[in-house]
């Protein structure tokens, strides 16, 4: 799948969970003009490595229990300007970011959810892609 965003900062990969995958609750970003932070939190407790740096201000889009991310949207150049997710139930976070570059969709394959992301990232997210499961 493609990266949305540029070819700056360090390659990160979160993986699909192996056999046993927690189900994902919730996402944490920090955001302003950009997507500033990227994270994943599971209903165990866990949470994926942090991508990026502490800019922005902090966000939290908390999944319902019988929700789980079937597209995110958004806007990407040569970072990823924001981001938005949307739930099997039609409701949609808040949009996370800034209003420059290019918009993008990206909606899970058929019966597919997200689990993680992988990307680019230093001080700020500079690409991501969704790893569904």
């Amino acid at each position: 799948m493609t990266l949305h965003g540029g070819n700056g900062g360090e390659p990160f990969d979160d993986g699909t969970g192996g056999s046993v995958r927690p189900r994902l609750s919730a996402i944490i970003v920090r955001y302003g003009w950009r997507l500033d932070f990227i994270q994943c939190q599971y209903d165990d407790g866990t949470f994926t490595q942090g991508h990026g740096g502490e800019g922005g201000q902090e966000q939290v889009f908390q999944l319902l229990p019988d929700e789980h991310i079937v597209s995110i949207s958004g806007r990407s150049a040569d970072e990823v300007d924001g981001i938005q997710f949307t739930t099997n139930t039609g409701r949609q976070s808040p949009y996370f970011g800034g209003s420059g570059g290019n918009a993008f969709v990206d909606p899970a394959p058929q019966g597919m959810r997200l689990y993680s992301f992988r990307g680019r990232s230093a001080a700020r997210v500079d690409a991501l892609a969704p790893n569904w499961v």
